[in-house]
């Protein structure tokens, strides 16, 4: 056989391998067969709820479990039982560009909201009249609802994000 024949096929074979134990612990971890003693660590691009901060990486990481292990005939008996083809509650699935952009949206929105708010309590807040200086309930009212508008635009923006992603879940 032409080496480079064999080379593209062995190329295939070891990516096919790899995206079958990768489905297999996925479907392991779904079914909650996991070691609770193994962990592994998944960095994230964005700090989402239950991240932690490693400080050697200067990144944002989950720890997951490990599933069990388990040998090929032991998989085969499971498979019957609980087929790996059904949705599970837990799947993650991956972001794509526009979720990661929408995403990432949602944290610039917030953030400028909530510093606008805060200048605008320090500016607005307080109007000079000739050498005395009042409070202004107004200035108030737009601070807040400067913060009120980046946190309702977070929200809707993490919304979509969800759709999205529970949409190409279902799909799946």
């Amino acid at each position: 056989m032409n080496e480079k024949v064999k080379t593209l096929i062995e190329s295939k074979k070891q990516k096919l391998h790899e995206e079958k134990t990768k489905q297999k612990q996925k479907h392991l971890i779904d079914l909650g067969l996991v070691d609770s003693t193994k962990r592994k660590r998944f960095y994230v691009d964005v700090p989402i709820e239950g991240a932690l901060y490693d400080e050697v990486e200067k990144r944002y990481y989950i720890n997951k479990p490990k599933p069990l292990d388990v040998t090929d005939d032991e998989y085969e008996e499971i498979c019957k039982y609980f087929p790996p083809n059904e949705s599970y509650t837990n799947q993650e699935v991956e972001l794509t560009t526009v979720e990661n952009t929408l995403n990432t949206l949602a944290y610039v929105v917030l953030w400028i909201g909530i510093i606008g708010g805060v200048i605008g309590l320090f500016t607005l807040t307080t109007v000079e009249d000739r050498y005395i200086e009042e409070f202004s309930p107004e200035g108030l009212i737009i601070s807040l609802a400067i913060i009120l508008f980046g946190v309702i635009n977070f929200a809707v923006f993490k919304l979509f994000v969800e759709i999205a992603v529970n949409i190409r879940k279902k799909h799946s």
